[in-house]
């Protein structure tokens, strides 16, 4: 049975996705700072409320999900722990996580996003982030799926002794 449980996150409103903007093409001097992506994820109509099932619900201790949208354009869902921790997913069409990585040109997120970092997951490359806002663990690892599109899992912790590797192993493990 499945409760209704007051999460208390700070939900990101991230400038960048609201906008919908894709950030450009990059120079020469700042080729993509991705490996190859394994496949291009085709992001259009993905329902974020369905990117796990019960099983790997249970196991990561998910007692309830609900849309949260952050434009008509940013499909989100947040996924909540009887903690009141949350996983967050959004679909961001129009944003490629290359725009996020430090020295891209109009570097988008940074009134978002603190010490962006590129890293893998899974073979994709994407960028790690902390959140300006919320707790010290609060973490956003952006998945680059296609040229202009990514998916952002965001682990958003209510204990203010949480650390950032900790929020972004969770955010990792989604």
């Amino acid at each position: 049975m499945s409760r209704t449980v007051a999460t208390g996150v700070v939900l990101i409103g991230l400038g960048l996705a609201a906008v919908g903007c894709a950030g450009g093409t990059p120079t020469e001097a700042s080729a993509d700072p991705f490996p190859p992506r394994p496949r291009t994820v085709d992001v259009s109509g993905l329902d974020p409320c369905r990117s796990i099932d019960a099983g790997r619900a249970r196991t990561l201790g998910v007692v309830d999900s609900r849309r949260s949208d952050r434009s008509p354009i940013v499909p989100g869902c947040t996924f909540s722990q009887a903690s009141g921790d949350a996983y967050v997913v959004l679909v961001l069409s129009r944003t490629g996580a290359r725009a996020l990585a430090p020295g891209y040109p109009g570097q988008q997120g940074q009134a978002d996003l603190r010490d962006p970092a590129v890293t893998t997951l899974d073979g994709f490359g994407a960028v790690q982030a902390r959140l300006v806002r919320g707790s010290p663990a609060d973490c956003a690892i952006t998945l680059d799926t296609g040229a202009d599109s990514s998916i952002q899992y965001v682990y958003s912790a209510l204990d203010p002794s949480a650390d950032v590797e900790s929020g972004c192993d969770k955010a990792r493990e989604f």
